[in-house]
């Protein structure tokens, strides 16, 4: 660059220090800042789209490289924008002519093409930071029902786990929705036709197989069936020596066969996943299969066994990521449940989970699980960051979108938890825990009659659970059917939710006009030490104001056993709550609620 080259680019620095166009860019990456940041903390709050976001944001980096041009032709000055004196008056200095007979051309050029790619650059990583791998719908929905005994052998742990496992492989393959374990081990023992399963599950395609293994060699076999013909799009039998490296190897070959019979397009990452081997110890395996089994069952000493299990596992194969995972696991359970565990338990949990992160950091369900530590912590932000990423890194995870519609509604994220929901009961139709997460998500939206609706839903496919029950009658309660809410609540226990379904029936009685029966129900909340929210929401439902004032002033732990209080406090009972929730006595209420989970910090 020659010596006039540089001299005009010193005279255009200088003129763009003068024009205050550095200070323009500057203030204007503040004030953008602060926008993005408002949008992402208040939009999911009011249930506004995603979408909403992402426009919020292209449209501040477009503004971006305007603003740097009106700062070029208007000069900024304290008393505002002034447009440049005329370059043919006299006295003018500075002018746009000036400006432009000194950088004729090339300078504006360069001023634009910087801002354009700094623009272009921080959209990049604002909206690859929104969702890093643009999510493409599933193309394929397939059914892998559980694998049946080949010969006189009966079901083992064994055949549930490479069972498991194949669900695990094909569900990271974004064109597949692959529905869930929990719903496909409802047909376990079923005599119902493919065709009749698939059209329950509304799925494409069945994955039929069968195991058998005799002494140190193990026999698959499989087939895709495509239901509605009953064609066979592929079939495979497999004979081999009992091994880990043998056992992921037919997993893998099954997943990649399935991929190209129906032709999807697997990315890099899909592949390697697809194709993992995740020990090469086979007694690490077996221990893996056998704690699974038992965790799965929810009970305590299943829960323990199973916890010493996956400690044996990670003995024998330390580098074994998905033992290291069941530990944490075993141990969330085990303290999510009420079951009693020693000081140090969390710290071992963290710790495992963090190994298990660090030695495969593609498993979603490590970031699950840390995120569910994070929620023990009362740490709100943290956990809905985790799960997010889970889900992010595997949208066809049914589990992490069951967790993120349970986490975002008590962390008061309605529109995050509904899709989570939503999209879980997709993955998974028979699981119950999505189901009435997507249930309230309906009745916090005020659509009442569709909440209903999943809740009745498959009702004659799906076990007992009374937590259904009660979101029947607390639905009821908010359709005006009081006496049907009260008949449907009358008795029931449900240990997560306390005395929700005592004071939800006191409510009911009250709006039917059962004074009495309602203030029994009060003198019996009492008596059970009730969590002091739940007295005070009869109070208002008898129009005691001043008594339930006084009774939410008491209300000062949301922590443990709370979560019932919580979604009421929240989302609900909108004619007992809708006239007081304007009284700042009740925004230091839920102010309690927010800063007791981390969140407003």
């Amino acid at each position: 660059m020659g010596a006039r080259s540089r001299g005009s680019l010193r005279q255009f620095l200088r003129e763009l220090k003068r024009r205050r166009v550095y200070s323009v860019a500057v203030g204007y990456a503040a004030g953008a800042f602060v926008v993005i940041q408002v949008a992402d903390l208040v939009f999911p709050a009011l249930g506004i789209p995603p979408w909403a976001y992402r426009v919020v944001v292209i449209l501040s980096l477009i503004g971006f490289p305007i603003a740097l041009a009106l700062a070029w032709a208007y000069e900024v000055t304290a008393e505002g924008d002034v447009v440049p004196e005329d370059p043919g008056e006299p006295g003018a200095t500075g002018s746009v002519g000036n400006a432009t007979r000194r950088f004729p051309g090339w300078g504006v050029a360069l001023l634009v093409g910087i801002s354009v790619a700094v623009s272009g650059a921080a959209g990049y990583m604002l909206l690859s930071r929104l969702d890093p791998t643009p999510v493409q719908p599933s193309s394929h929905s397939i059914a892998v029902l559980p694998f049946k005994p080949i010969g006189q052998a009966g079901v083992s742990p064994f055949m549930d786990g490479v069972h498991d496992d194949l669900l695990t492989r094909l569900s990271v393959i974004r064109e597949f929705m692959v529905i869930a374990r929990t719903t496909v081990d409802r047909y376990r023992d079923s005599d119902k036709s493919t065709l009749q399963i698939a059209r329950e599950l509304d799925v494409d395609w069945v994955l039929e197989g069968g195991i058998q293994q005799v002494d140190e060699r193990v026999k698959v076999n499989v087939r895709l069936v495509e239901p509605e013909t009953g064609a066979q799009a592929w079939a495979e039998s497999y004979q081999q020596e009992l091994s880990a490296e043998n056992l992921f190897g037919i997993q893998a070959d099954i997943t990649r066969s399935i991929a190209n019979a129906l032709e999807a397009r697997l990315s890099p990452q899909e592949s390697d996943m697809a194709e993992s081997q995740p020990t090469d110890n086979l007694a690490a395996y077996r221990l893996l299969i056998e704690a699974r089994t038992l965790l799965a069952q929810r009970g305590e000493a299943g829960m323990r066994r199973a916890l010493d299990l996956f400690r044996r596992a990670v003995e024998i194969d330390p580098e074994f990521a998905r033992a290291w995972l069941g530990i944490a696991d075993s141990i969330y359970e085990l303290i999510a449940y009420g079951f009693g565990m020693p000081g140090a338990a969390m710290e071992e949990a963290e710790t495992a989970v963090r190994r298990a992160i660090e030695l495969a950091p593609e498993l979603p369900e490590a970031h699950v699980t840390q995120g569910l530590l994070s929620l023990l912590r009362y740490k709100g932000q943290e956990a809905i960051r985790y799960i997010e990423q889970a889900k992010r890194m595997q949208p066809n995870n049914a589990d992490a979108n069951s967790k993120i519609s349970w986490v975002g509604q008590i962390l008061d994220r309605p529109q995050l938890a509904f899709e989570g929901a939503r999209r879980a009961i997709e993955l998974d139709p028979l699981a119950l825990e999505p189901r009435v997460n997507l249930a309230l998500g309906h009745l916090i939206r005020r659509e009442p009659e569709r909440a209903l609706a999943v809740i009745r839903e498959k009702r004659d496919l799906l076990p007992e659970w009374s937590t259904l029950n009660f979101y029947e009658g607390v639905i009821l309660y908010h359709l005006g059917r009081h006496d049907e809410a009260v008949d449907v609540l009358e008795g029931l226990s449900i240990s997560w939710a306390g005395a929700g379904p005592l004071a939800t029936a006191a409510v009911a009685n009250a709006a039917a006009g059962r004074e009495q029966a309602a203030r029994e129900d009060l003198e019996a909340l009492k008596r059970r030490d009730a969590h002091p929210f739940l007295v005070g929401l009869v109070h208002l439902a008898l129009n005691e104001d001043e008594s339930a004032f006084a009774a939410f002033e008491h209300a000062r732990d949301w922590r443990i056993g709370t979560d019932w209080s919580i979604l009421a406090a929240r989302y609900l009972f909108p004619e007992v709550l809708g006239p007081v929730r304007a009284d700042p006595r009740f925004g230091d209420l839920l102010g309690r609620i927010d800063r007791a989970w981390g969140l407003g910090d």
